[in-house]
């Protein structure tokens, strides 16, 4: 059986570090390229030249660890969260409903491809993800197939309001604090999503993948 587990920074996006390797490259020819056409168009001392080309040369390669090392801490503090919210949940009793592992911002070029905790209830895709040590969000995407009126959508609120669901952009926002997570089972968190289910599905607001 597949091992119900997160895949490591390596594993999700050793393609995308070509990336990196290829800025520098390029930044490392630039220079190259900087200091040949010194040479050969200027009377610029070469010992300065090369003085120049590699303070240029180093200052490229130091922006390019810069921004990597702030794209992967940022990447390392969101799985950091999940893991922590994760394990206030029955992993195990949530893959028996079908929830896996899923990879987002696969193809995105400006961020490293993270995995989220996905799952499908009614048809609805429902994601598990984090804010913060305490706090679990769960999103479910609805199909945008007409506009809400305010007088609907405050009667749609007030109704989950006790299930702490929001509607938001694209979906119904659910947050889940730890000290309520310790006092429930993964089949109470199942009905609740349920329940909300039921309720956007009398207001004809349907999955975002429905035909």
């Amino acid at each position: 059986m597949k091992k119900f587990s997160q895949m490591t920074f390596l594993q999700l996006n050793k393609h995308k570090l070509k990336y990196l390797i290829i800025t520098c490259t390029l930044i490392g020819f630039v220079a190259s390229e900087l200091f040949y056409w010194g040479i050969m168009h200027n009377n610029q001392n070469e010992i300065n030249l090369l003085i120049n080309v590699s303070t240029c040369l180093s200052i490229g390669f130091i922006f390019t660890l810069i921004v990597f090392s702030f794209a992967y801490i940022e990447w390392a503090s969101k799985m950091y969260f999940r893991q922590k919210v994760y394990k206030l949940i029955s992993m195990k009793e949530l893959k028996l409903y079908g929830f896996k592992f899923k990879k987002i911002n696969t193809d995105s070029n400006f961020f490293f491809t993270e995995e989220i905790l996905e799952g499908k209830i009614e048809g609805f895709n429902v994601f598990f993800d984090s804010l913060d040590f305490n706090l679990i969000k769960i999103f479910m995407e609805v199909k945008p197939s007409r506009s809400i009126g305010k007088i609907e959508f405050s009667e749609i609120e007030s109704k989950m309001a006790h299930l702490n669901g929001k509607l938001v952009y694209g979906g119904v926002s659910i947050h889940y604090k730890k000290e309520r997570l310790l006092k429930m089972n993964t089949k109470m968190i199942i009905n609740e999503i349920e329940d909300i289910i039921l309720l956007l599905t009398a207001h004809d607001i349907q999955p975002l993948n429905k035909a």
